[in-house]
């Protein structure tokens, strides 16, 4: 992989015990059952949110975040990124890779 690249290998999954809401705004509302902790996704992380359910590798979220919101593929890339990041640190995911060698800017 190059710098900062999202292993396709792997897919990301919901986690178990992490109930979504879809609200009628276009937000969606995480609930971690074990933390307890609550968390808001604006429409552009509901609709990742929608693609994690679904089985959808990262190269598709990159795709139809780009199609939908008429985003570069590279600011699309770094958006699946950085909520893909967030989401495993919260443990709301599973079955996800991120490397980002050395000297990544």
């Amino acid at each position: 992989m190059s710098a900062c690249e999202i292993s396709t290998i792997s897919i990301p999954r919901p986690d178990r015990d992490v109930v979504a809401t879809p609200m009628p705004d276009g937000d969606t509302v995480l609930l971690h059952l074990r933390t307890s902790q609550y968390f808001s996704l604006n429409a552009t992380g509901s609709l990742l949110w929608r693609l994690i359910q679904s089985s959808t590798d990262p190269d598709g979220m990159i795709q139809a975040l780009s199609d939908r919101f008429e985003v570069t593929p590279r600011r699309a890339r770094e958006s699946v990124l950085e909520l893909l990041r967030d989401l495993k640190a919260h443990q709301l995911i599973g079955g996800l890779d991120i490397e980002e060698p050395n000297g990544y800017e």
